[in-house]
């Protein structure tokens, strides 16, 4: 069951990880001297910064689907003005909100 949880967590941190670089590159912050020099640089960056927060020892019970689906969708939708240095200053987007209890 731990496997299937640990898939589950990285499958979470793949979806965030490829909303987050969509949106970086839609706000024209993915190239050569920007905040991420490719797409692989901004997904290496995000997916490390992630990895910790929603692996099996800090999320042991799985992913809520329905959290993690209204996390991407706050990405998705982020403005580019808005600073998204972390995942937190979107609040469906904290660890708490998209672990199951």
């Amino acid at each position: 069951m731990a496997e299937a949880r640990e898939s589950e967590s990285g499958s979470a941190v793949e979806s965030i990880t490829e909303a987050r670089c969509a949106r970086e590159s839609r706000c024209d912050n993915v190239g050569p001297d920007l905040k991420y020099s490719s797409m692989e640089d901004c997904a290496a960056r995000i997916r490390d910064d992630w990895r910790g927060d929603l692996d099996a020892r800090s999320c042991p019970a799985g992913v809520n689907r329905t959290q993690l689906d209204e996390c991407l969708n706050e990405i998705r939708a982020e403005e580019c003005s808005s600073p998204f240095d972390t995942l937190e200053r979107v609040a469906a987007c904290t660890a708490g909100q998209i672990c199951e209890q």
